[in-house]
């Protein structure tokens, strides 16, 4: 597997950027920066340093995205991160989560039930694909999560590690939240979309 260096996919962000007429040379507004904050942490008042982290996060890597939209991203990317990297969990993330999401009844895990009650507010801003994607995302991320707790490294040689690497470290999510509906329409955008989400897959 070939690894691209943190130039190489900075110079594949600023061309992209560039493509668009991206100026960064605006001040990020702290007012924005704190109403993500306190709208994430209505969704999860006991995680106050991921929300600040992640709300952190969100305001400083999107800032082209509307308020709106960066509030929803803050709570998505912070009810994955609340479970990320516990050792051990007091609810089975994968307890029947395909079976209760395909008979629309309630998910039992605390964190994944909060995200899949929040997915219509933050999908609501994005295009079936770009939905497709974040969507996917979360199964990947929970699958990964599960499996990384059992502490297995891989079998010698296997491509185990980068496998569950790439499901949980969400790089086509982050591309697809790039594009919301509204500005970027699927019609007109989706190769763009699915090339970024290439790009960023590890």
């Amino acid at each position: 597997m070939d690894f691209i260096s943190s130039g190489e996919l900075s110079t594949i962000l600023v061309n992209f950027l560039d493509r668009f007429g991206y100026n960064d040379q605006a001040n990020l507004s702290s007012y924005d920066l704190q109403a993500i904050y306190d709208y994430t942490l209505r969704f999860l008042p006991k995680e106050e340093s991921i929300v600040r982290s992640l709300s952190e996060y969100v305001h400083c890597t999107f800032p082209f995205l509307p308020l709106e939209i960066r509030k929803a991203v803050a709570v998505y990317d912070s009810f994955q991160m609340s479970v990320d990297d516990i050792p051990v969990e007091e609810h089975d993330s994968l307890y029947e989560l395909c079976l209760r999401l395909s008979e629309r009844r309630e998910i039992e895990h605390p964190a994944w039930k909060g995200l899949f009650a929040f997915f219509p507010t933050v999908l609501q801003f994005y295009g079936p694909y770009a939905q497709t994607t974040i969507f996917r995302g979360a199964v990947e991320f929970i699958q990964a999560t599960s499996v990384e707790r059992t502490l297995f490294k891989g079998y010698p040689g296997s491509n185990y590690p980068s496998y569950i690497r790439r499901m949980s470290a969400q790089g086509p999510v982050q591309a697809a939240i790039c594009f919301p509906e509204s500005e970027f329409p699927q019609e007109r955008y989706l190769p763009i979309i699915v090339s970024l989400e290439a790009e960023l897959e590890f």
